[in-house]
């Protein structure tokens, strides 16, 4: 799923057979900020954006994957203790910075293909046709280079309330032609991960 190498590649029914290589996983619509909260947002409307990278969220925080193959995140939900997978999504929006560039966009979810889960309604409404290997779902093939059409929200921290995160809320299928700036890296951007979330753990934060 990265240039480096692969995230997972099965993806169970069930969200818990997925070893491997191309995907991230997430299967709860828990949405990560697409902008460091105080900076520039991204309009609060919809907007037509390309996915640029899907990303093993266990591996961008620099966990090593377990007998097999997956990498667990830990949970912060004293509700729900158990460690999961993840998957994280990167887009490029058609809307731009004031410095021209594109803004950024995240989601990420919990690895589940179950319809009680977050994962498979957001790729459903995104009209996402999957490409299944021998190994499983192959999420990076699947995603990365098509447009969706994504509604932005912009909703308050829930320790900070003056601080404001570009969440999506939804995606659907657009028939926009939005390209990549090309700037995006894989390896770059699970490098630059890693350290910040070392930074985080070494300062007592968790992941």
């Amino acid at each position: 799923m990265h240039q480096s190498g692969g995230v997972f590649d099965r993806l169970s029914s069930t969200g818990r057979n997925l070893s491997g290589l191309t995907a991230q996983k997430k299967d709860k619509m828990i949405i990560q900020e697409s902008s460091s909260g105080g900076g520039e947002l991204p309009p609060k409307k919809p907007q037509s954006a390309v996915c640029v990278g899907v990303i093993d969220v266990g591996e961008a925080y620099g966990i090593p994957p377990g007998p097999d193959g997956r990498r667990l995140v830990p949970s912060t939900n004293p509700a729900h203790p158990e460690p999961k997978q993840k998957v994280r999504f990167i887009f490029e929006s058609e809307e731009k910075m004031k410095d021209g560039r594109p803004f950024r966009l995240t989601t990420q979810f919990n690895v589940t293909m179950s319809d009680q889960g977050y994962l498979k309604p957001f790729l459903d409404g995104w009209g996402v046709e999957l490409v299944r290997t021998d190994a499983g779902i192959d999420l990076e093939a699947s995603c990365v280079g098509k447009v969706a059409l994504v509604n932005v929200t912009h909703d308050p921290d829930r320790s900070d309330p003056e601080r404001l995160w570009a969440n999506i809320s939804t995606a659907m299928p657009s028939d926009v032609d939005v390209k990549s700036s090309g700037e995006f890296s894989n390896a770059d951007y699970l490098k630059e991960s890693q350290e910040k979330s070392a930074e985080r753990q070494s300062g007592g934060s968790p992941y």
